[in-house]
């Protein structure tokens, strides 16, 4: 009874002849065997009744007293838990395995829910004071994700390029048909590039600007075959505003021009285009011994990004800014 509420580690190990312990109707929460080093064995009496003993989960001194229990008057009746409140004057044995949590998993448990209200107060009160500026923020980043994202997914586009031709001129469409398909689809083997054309791949039932708009948008380039130069109109021209407007979108110059009569050369388009980006601007060579350098120099017009061909004495390309 003298109100006892810890002892420090060795207290008891000078007390060589110590015997008989009394430590009972104290305030002691716990009962460690380093208070007593070796003479834990050579007690004869241990009395530790009366004390509010904290009966916790794997509480190490249940197992001491168990081991000098031939020491401890009333080990099994007198010794009672004074926390936790469920245990309180029982037994020290008389565990509850209800109480045994696993503390990580109970600061888990409050920290979800806390995280939950916090964010719940959060949210509201940004939208409130700040809500425009998130919105701002939001859009300008959701803005300039596409352009990375069309980059990396640039081999994910369903078509190779997107052909554009007057279908009104029968020579333009045969050498379309019977030439630049075979020759790009038939007979490159496993190199074989997937082009877009009107007639085999719109589909039916949407409007002109809608199967317009996804070919643009579907495929890597844009190959304009033209026998002149003079008077662009109609599907042509529309869709060479599209290619400008994906200029201006993406910053990726898509066009490819094969002209198929050698007077679209005194067109001034064309010869700016042949300055800035000379391997884009294709001239159909109407001797067959030139042919053969035609199709390689198209294939890499189509397979090759048009940022490598400009001409870095006039310009840094569309995609150089960056």
């Amino acid at each position: 009874r003298n109100s006892i509420i810890f002892v420090v580690p060795g207290f008891f190990a000078l007390a060589t002849r110590l015997r008989e312990l009394n430590l009972s109707a104290n305030a002691l929460r716990t009962v460690e065997p380093s208070w007593f080093g070796f003479l834990a064995g050579s007690l004869e009496v241990l009395d530790v009744s009366a004390n509010p003993l904290h009966c916790a989960c794997g509480a190490a001194f249940v197992d001491f007293l168990l081991q000098v229990q031939a020491a401890v008057p009333g080990l099994p009746s007198r010794v009672k838990c004074g926390s936790p409140g469920q245990l309180q004057g029982r037994s020290i044995f008389a565990q509850d395995l209800r109480l045994c949590l696993d503390e990580s998993l109970s600061w888990d448990c409050f920290g979800l829910p806390l995280l939950v209200v916090a964010l719940g107060l959060a949210m509201p009160m940004l939208h409130h004071l700040c809500g425009w500026d998130l919105w701002y923020c939001f859009h300008l980043g959701l803005a300039w994700l596409p352009r990375r994202g069309w980059q990396r997914g640039a081999d994910a586009l369903s078509y190779d390029a997107f052909v554009v031709f007057d279908k009104a001129q029968s020579a333009v469409a045969d050498w379309v048909y019977n030439e630049l398909r075979v020759r790009l689809e038939e007979r490159r083997g496993r190199r074989a590039l997937r082009l877009c054309l009107e007639e085999r791949d719109w589909l039916p039932g949407k409007t002109l600007f809608e199967n317009l708009w996804a070919s643009v948008y579907s495929s890597r380039k844009m190959l304009f075959v033209l026998a002149h130069t003079d008077q662009v109109s109609g599907l042509l021209r529309a869709s060479f505003l599209l290619a400008q407007q994906r200029l201006l979108e993406d910053r990726k110059d898509v066009v490819v021009l094969v002209i198929l009569s050698p007077d679209a050369r005194r067109s001034r388009y064309v010869r700016l285009r042949q300055r800035l980006c000379r391997q884009s601007v294709l001239f159909w060579p109407h001797q067959p011994s030139g042919q053969r350098s035609f199709w390689a120099q198209l294939g890499m017009a189509l397979t090759r990004d048009n940022r490598h061909f400009y001409n870095q004495n006039f310009c840094r390309g569309p995609t150089m800014a960056e």
